[in-house]
């Protein structure tokens, strides 16, 4: 199982990713419990933009490990490629119920609150963000955007100050 998985590490790094899939196909017969592996294969079929085939992959760990918050962020991931917003927010709650203090779920909810002109919720979605995250440059200059547009100039200021303070550039 270790060769079949190094060997699909390695395959993954030459973006050789129908390979790798097959490599994790191999080792997932000999070791079906094996988080990592369903993990890495799901990448793949991501970066392979096969992205049913990733999520049946990723309703299978849902259903093996309930409890794992990246599972339900994962699907977040593939919801968004497929322009699923509804679907995204419904797993990324799920992440969010099952860890809270991942910083960048709650930024990928911001985005989506962002993308839909949710200010007021986008802005307390990137305080728990930068709470957990607190010298990520970008949360601050998307906060800072959600309160420009909500007429709180000086925390528009303070927000881009912050966000210079960590990134000068």
């Amino acid at each position: 199982v270790g060769s079949y998985e190094l060997r699909g590490l390695c395959r993954i790094q030459q973006k050789n990713f129908e390979s790798a899939i097959s490599d994790y196909n191999t080792a997932l017969r000999y070791d079906p419990e094996a988080q990592g592996l369903w993990h890495n294969r799901a990448l793949c079929r991501i970066q392979q933009k096969d992205y049913e085939g990733a999520l049946k992959d990723l309703d299978s760990m849902a259903t093996r490990w309930s409890k794992n918050a990246r599972v339900p962020a994962m699907q977040a991931e593939a919801y968004l490629l497929l322009k699923d917003t509804t679907k995204a927010i419904s797993a990324l709650d799920k992440s969010i119920a099952l860890d809270a203090y991942n910083g960048g779920v709650w930024a990928q909810r911001a985005s989506i609150a962002l993308a839909r002109p949710e200010w007021k919720d986008a802005e307390g979605f990137l305080n728990k963000a930068i709470h957990l995250l607190p010298k990520e440059a970008g949360l601050y200059i998307n906060r800072a955007m959600a309160r420009f547009i909500q007429s709180n100039l000086r925390g528009a200021m303070a927000d881009y100050d912050a966000a210079l303070d960590f990134d000068p550039n």
